[in-house]
């Protein structure tokens, strides 16, 4: 689950929007996913929260680094408890009379023990640990690959949300078990609830399941943006289009069915505060 992947407060994402009507100015149409689940009530829709400031991302980072290498600690410990097996004590000539050919017989003897005792098995250890890091490194790859695809908002902190409430355990399941852990992880992200139902969930078994009724209640839209103006079209002033008194009213409007909960989207809240700051500096 690398996280894992910004969000300053309300005026940084106005800079966002504006980043991207210019990233597409080329008059190409945009578009973007909405994930909803199967008999999911309004109330239960995804949420935005508040972005987070830089201190506190670098502090979450710090923190998911601390417990990346407390857990790789902690596998190494474990790894090196398990291989201890006992083995008698090597053959000595002086305890065979310095019989120099009784001591080779015992001797062989003993590194045929060693072998099957010891040797034999590190070796399958390490070979299976290596084997299971190039695995979960692939996975890992392809879901950094494909949440970077994912055309949605706000995934860095959805994938924050999961981090901080799911244990390195579940976070595997996740990784692991799901068809498409990118887009597990975002809609637990999105959702407080849901997320805080999972995290309760302590048995592997029942945790994986449990993401697999997520899937199987997925329902995926396509919503398509407006193409932006050409860069060689004069840019639409907001007095033009609506008198700046409209577009606060507007937005004022918008705030006000966010807060009830009866919209779920604040891009067009974002893109005319844009609008209206643009007209203000004129």
């Amino acid at each position: 689950m690398n996280h894992e992947e910004g969000l300053e407060q309300e005026e940084s994402l106005d800079q966002e929007s504006e980043g991207q009507e210019e990233e597409s100015a080329e008059g190409e149409p945009t578009e973007e996913l909405v994930f909803k689940l199967k008999g999911e009530k309004p109330e239960e829709a995804p949420t935005v929260k508040a972005p987070a400031p830089k201190w506190v991302k670098d502090l979450r980072k710090e923190r998911e680094e601390l417990r990346r290498k407390v857990t790789e600690l902690e596998a190494k410990v474990n790894s090196t408890g398990a291989q201890t097996t006992e083995l008698r004590p090597r053959p000595k000539l002086e305890e065979f009379g310095y019989d120099e050919a009784k001591w080779v017989e015992a001797n062989d003897a003993w590194l045929e023990e060693k072998r099957v005792k010891i040797d034999e098995p590190q070796q399958k250890a390490k070979r299976e640990q290596e084997a299971a890091e190039r695995d979960w490194k692939e996975k890992q790859a392809k879901y950094n690959a494909d949440k970077a695809k994912l055309k949605v908002r706000n995934f860095e902190e959805a994938e924050s949300n999961v981090r901080e409430a799911l244990s390195d355990v579940q976070q595997g399941l996740l990784l692991d078990g799901a068809d498409k852990p990118e887009i597990a992880v975002y809609i637990l992200g999105m959702r407080p609830k849901l997320l805080e139902e999972l995290a309760a969930i302590k048995s592997p078994a029942k945790f994986a399941a449990r993401i697999g009724r997520l899937e199987a209640d997925l329902m995926i839209e396509k919503r398509a943006g407006t193409p932006s103006a050409p860069e060689d079209r004069a840019p639409r002033s907001a007095g033009t289009v609506m008198g700046k008194n409209g577009i606060q009213r507007k937005i004022d409007e918008l705030e006000a069915k966010f807060d009830k909960g009866l919209l779920r989207d604040r891009s067009e809240i974002v893109r005319l505060k844009s609008e209206l700051k643009k007209s203000l500096s004129r």
